[in-house]
């Protein structure tokens, strides 16, 4: 009797969440040294501290919002850290740069690379998951995403596994989720201008290179301030 009655309890959850929008919040975690156990072999720990950054996912219909909700502390920081991105149901991300114009401007990107998909599962926030991994540039990425939790969406750039993805890591850092809650923020992609990419890449390497004076000119067509992306 108690095994139907959880399971009934977990499939009502589930249902609550496939149809409202929910939030996910993550923390950020290093990979530390930890000690050299009896063979020698170095033994490492995901760790974290209270001055890691965390961040918060926004999944509603075929739209998240991933943005930072407490940035990372650190001395001597004086440019801005921009962690903003939409993501809609075909994998597209969005994220605002620095305009080329004098108006708003979002940069559209398409993921790279394809994921593989494996067996291996674990239990995260009391959440089945399945990992799924990722080959971009030269660095294996590993997704654990729940197939539960409607959308196809992750942390940062993550995105179109068949879930909502509750753990990224890299090979030093992942981000993991410490909550999942129901809520009713609704996710709407800003009405401005959009650019590819690239295209937006290349004119802004033309844009440093006529403030650099390597056409032979310091003519800047495109004066407008520099803005700080956060890698990961």
């Amino acid at each position: 009797m108690k095994t139907v009655f959880l399971s009934l309890l977990l499939l009502n959850a589930f249902s609550v969440f496939s149809q409202k929008p929910f939030t996910v919040e993550y923390r950020t975690e290093y990979l530390s040294f930890l000690r050299n156990d009896v063979d020698s072999n170095r033994v490492y720990q995901w760790m974290t501290s209270p001055s890691s950054p965390l961040y918060k996912l926004s999944v509603d219909n075929d739209l998240s919002y991933f943005r930072i909700i407490k940035p990372n502390i650190q001395k001597n920081r004086h440019a801005p850290i921009l962690v903003e991105y939409y993501t809609d149901s075909n994998g597209a991300v969005y994220y605002p740069v620095a305009p080329i114009t004098e108006k708003p401007l979002l940069a559209k990107d398409l993921p790279e690379g394809n994921w593989l998909f494996t067996t291996d599962t674990d239990t995260i926030l009391g959440f089945p998951c399945r990992r799924a991994s990722k080959l971009i540039g030269k660095e294996y990425v590993d997704a654990w995403y729940c197939w539960e939790l409607p959308g196809r969406f992750g942390p940062f750039t993550y995105s179109g596994l068949p879930g909502t993805i509750l753990r990224v890591e890299t090979t030093y850092m992942r981000y993991s989720a410490i909550n999942v809650n129901e809520e009713t923020e609704k996710v709407n992609l800003p009405e401005t201008a959009v650019i590819d990419g690239d295209e937006y890449r290349k004119m802004s390497r033309e844009k440093r290179m006529y403030r650099a004076g390597l056409f032979g000119k310091r003519v800047d067509p495109y004066e407008v301030p520099r803005i700080t992306r956060m890698r990961f």
